[in-house]
């Protein structure tokens, strides 16, 4: 039977609201001191749910709290049923995680919720230390706030995790067959692939670091290292089988991590790098025969009658009226269409003009695509030969591929929830879907020069 003590999330004018989920089974010497330090975190409209399992004492523990709290007894179940179960009856925007044997610092919440002010952010992570080691190794390093790198093995914890409602929602939740009480775990990290190929964003937190206990000795440490390791095998090889362009590079940069397990045999002892590595191949093997399931099902929405057309903005060029060309272009028609309709811009980049931000309904903000540059004479000779003969776009449009591909996942999740997408320049023009169902307009300009400069690049002599 559920114990319902709260106060209807509203959030702060800052950051949106937020519902810390705690998942436990049978630790009753950590549990006072976690609830104390996240109840001191938290601000009026937040709200705590405790899902727990094998704890006599927990209700009692949790009565003496008041406020923001939600008790959840639960038979036994794994970690990942439990914070599904508990993110089933969160109320707030935000769902926080964090572990029994951890203590959150007092701005924790405000701090993990702020980047969940860009629309586009689906989950976050911020610092932790106190985490099982390799003996002999450095600590993971420290990573400054904004988009995440592949390397998800330094920072997907869920110690200190963040994730939209509506993103895990819409990923299926946690997936069940991986976390503490599974065969394997890695389930945060499993999370992460899987929103950011439906075109939801991972951030690193600008958050002070929460403090992990160190509770085990060395045969349970090594244990854990060892159960780290399956896990990381286990979640690429889920992505793999899901989608192997996206999670290849991933999958490289863990190999070669994993290889930095075979050294310094004098600290670590002799078989500490192959038992590492037969872990994670084994949880590759096993993350590659679990086929795709939902957790969590969509709510089933409902239909709210506006007269106003919604319309999705699409560029990779920030509107800005203090610069030129088609920046200026942009923020000007923006603000003349924010008059007339709800303009929601997804731009990949950082928008810095806060007149065309206040004019717009949403601004959804992915990271920028840097353009790869080849090195030498002969990469760029190789290159414009491939465009010349090979490819079947115009050079700015084979430029532009990378930045489609960032852009491609959020326009198949959004799209159908305009009325028009506009798509700003030549180079995102492949953006348009043979099936759609929004009206989609594409914005050009400057076509004739367009044409003039394609026309020269097959006169003869001439690079393209």
């Amino acid at each position: 039977m559920e114990e319902h003590r709260h106060l209807e999330p509203v959030g702060s004018p800052d950051r949106p609201s937020a519902s810390i989920v705690l998942a436990t089974h049978s630790r009753p010497e950590f549990l006072a001191d976690c609830v104390a330090s996240i109840a001191a975190a938290m601000s009026e409209g937040d709200e705590l749910i405790v899902r727990e399992c094998c704890n006599a004492g927990a209700a009692a523990l949790l009565a003496e709290l008041g406020g923001a709290v939600t008790h959840m007894p639960a038979p036994h179940e794994a970690k990942s049923t439990k914070l599904n179960a508990a993110i089933r009856s969160a109320r707030g925007e935000v769902i926080l995680i964090t572990d029994d044997d951890c203590r959150v610092p007092p701005d924790w919440v405000d701090a993990m919720t702020r980047p969940f002010t860009n629309p586009a952010v689906g989950v976050a992570f911020g610092p932790v230390v106190g985490l099982s080691a390799v003996p002999g190794g450095s600590p993971p390093p420290a990573l400054a706030a904004g988009p995440a790198p592949p390397e998800l093995w330094n920072y997907a914890h869920g110690a200190s995790m963040a994730v939209r409602r509506a993103a895990i929602v819409d990923a299926g939740g946690f997936d069940e067959r991986l976390g503490p009480g599974a065969v394997v775990h890695g389930e945060e990290a499993d999370l992460v692939l899987r929103l950011t190929a439906r075109g939801w964003t991972c951030e690193i937190a600008d958050a002070a670091p929460v403090h992990h206990l160190d509770w085990r000795d060395d045969e349970q440490t090594m244990h854990n290292l060892l159960v780290y390791a399956r896990g990381g095998g286990a979640y690429l090889g889920m992505g793999l089988r899901r989608h192997l362009g996206r999670t290849i590079k991933p999958f490289v940069l863990r190999v070669l991590h994993e290889g930095g397990y075979w050294h310094d045999s004098r600290t670590r002892g002799r078989w500490f790098g192959p038992r590492m590595s037969v872990a994670f191949t084994a949880g590759l093997f096993r993350g590659m025969t679990l086929p795709p399931r939902r957790f969590l099902d969509v709510p089933q929405s409902v239909s709210v009658s506006d007269s106003r057309v919604r319309v999705l903005w699409v560029t990779d060029e920030s509107p800005d009226r203090h610069q030129g060309g088609g920046n200026i272009r942009q923020a000007m028609l923006l603000d003349a269409l924010a008059g007339r309709v709800d303009v929601t811009l997804l731009l990949a980049g950082h928008l810095d003009d806060d007149a065309t931000r206040a004019r717009a309904c949403a601004v959804l903000e992915v990271p920028p695509v840097r353009p790869r540059r080849a090195r030498s004479h002969a990469a760029r000779r190789g290159r414009d030969l491939w465009l010349a003969l090979g490819a079947r776009h115009p050079a700015g449009v084979s430029g532009a591929a990378r930045v489609r591909r960032v852009l491609r996942p959020v326009l198949d999740r959004i799209a159908g929830d305009y009325d028009v997408v506009i798509v700003h320049h030549l180079y995102l023009a492949p953006l348009l879907p043979a099936r759609r169902r929004a009206q989609w307009l594409l914005h050009l300009f400057d076509v004739s020069s367009e044409r003039a400069r394609q026309e020269l690049a097959g006169v003869h002599g001439r690079r393209q």
